[in-house]
This record gives structure tokens, sequence and C-alpha cells, in this order.
């Protein structure tokens, strides 16, 4: 800060007095620092996670002398495509920032643990028929992705003829194949799902 003017008098037992002073600048050599938040872990479809200070505000510290304040700094995002992964907060202490006698802390974190949570639904379609002839649209499966999902479909079509004739009518087993990419380890066995003939969840399971 400005200097501050420090006089000394000195009497004797005489009572002759005497005065010195001099200019004395005080100063605040004490490093501001700064302490790390507690490291939490939420699910990927957090809606906190658009605001990372919901997640902790970091203390400022006290000075006698000079002004400190929290400084965020960018994070450090360290999420794969389906969301999972870490976001670590980082911050300083800062003091007397911007002026010359600026002095900031050492950085300090917080890790943010970003866990699966899968929250989708599969509707499969009834069977369906038409005459031979007739234009026939197909319903595919129907999905939601409500979670940390990323679903992917595919079909395999055997076709199964009447007759040796290949205009006559015929019968098509469709197979569908669904993937959630953000599930799928590369090893479990795949769930199989039988065919539900009036997609009725089996209350009616007789064709």
């Amino acid at each position: 800060g400005a200097p501050v003017i420090v006089e000394l008098r000195g009497t004797d037992a005489s009572g002759n007095t005497n005065v010195c002073w001099m200019d004395l600048t005080i100063e605040d050599k004490v490093e501001p620092i700064c302490a790390d938040l507690d490291p939490v872990e939420t699910y990927c479809d957090d809606e906190n996670l658009a605001d990372l200070t919901s997640f902790g505000t970091p203390v400022t510290p006290f000075s006698n002398c000079s002004n400190i304040a929290i400084e965020e700094l960018a994070a450090i995002v360290d999420l794969d495509n389906c969301g999972f992964g870490t976001i670590t907060r980082q911050y300083e202490a800062v003091k007397n920032a911007g002026t010359a006698n600026e002095v900031r802390s050492a950085t300090c974190e917080q890790v943010i643990t970003v866990v699966a949570n899968y929250q989708y639904w599969i509707s499969f379609p009834a069977d369906q028929s038409a005459n031979c002839g007739d234009e026939v649209s197909i319903v595919g499966v129907s999905f939601e992705e409500n979670g940390c999902d990323l679903l992917a479909v595919s079909t395999t079509d055997e076709r199964f003829y009447a007759t040796q004739d290949p205009d006559a009518c015929y019968k098509i087993f469709r197979t569908y194949s669904v993937i959630n990419w953000c599930e799928y380890d590369g090893e479990a066995l795949p769930t199989v799902v039988g065919r539900d003939w009036d997609a009725d969840n089996g209350v009616n399971p007789t064709a």
C-alpha cells in the first residue's frame, strides 16, 4: 500500500527530546491459498451439469491486508460420446487481482465423476398382413432415449414362399437387432425378445 510515516520520539532523563522518522511501506507477504473441493459423483443426465457451481462453491480465503477472490478457470472435460467420464473444475485464489501486485495461488480442483444412467424404452411392432400386390407400409421399431443412451436398429429378413412361383404370396420373418452403444460392453450375450404378434406385451400370447 501507500507509505506510512513512522515517528520515533526519544526523551532522556534530563528531559531532552529528539525525534526521527521514516517512511514504512506495509506489504502483505502471505501467499493466497485455496482448498480442493470434495469430489462428487453424479449421473450423466443430471441437469446440474449445465451449472458446475451447483456441486460446490470454493471458500474465499480471509486476508487482513489484501483483496482476495476466487477465480474459476475453464473446466477440463473428459467425457465420451455417451457422456460418461470426468469433469475437473479448476480455480485459483487471486490476491490484488488486476493490479501490479497480483498474486495467484496454486490451482485447486474438484473432480466430478459422471456415471451411466440407462433410461430407454423399445417397442417392437405387431404382425402385419396384406393382400398380394398391395403396397405395404411396414411399421418399424420405435424407441426413446431418456437417459444417456445411443440406440441403433438393424433388420434381417427371411422370405418364405407358398409355392415355387416367386410372384406368389409369401411371408417375411423379420428380425430386429437393437444395440445401445452406451451400454454394450462388446462381450455380453444379447437379450432375445420373443415374437409378440399383436404388440400387447404378451397379454394375449396366442397368435
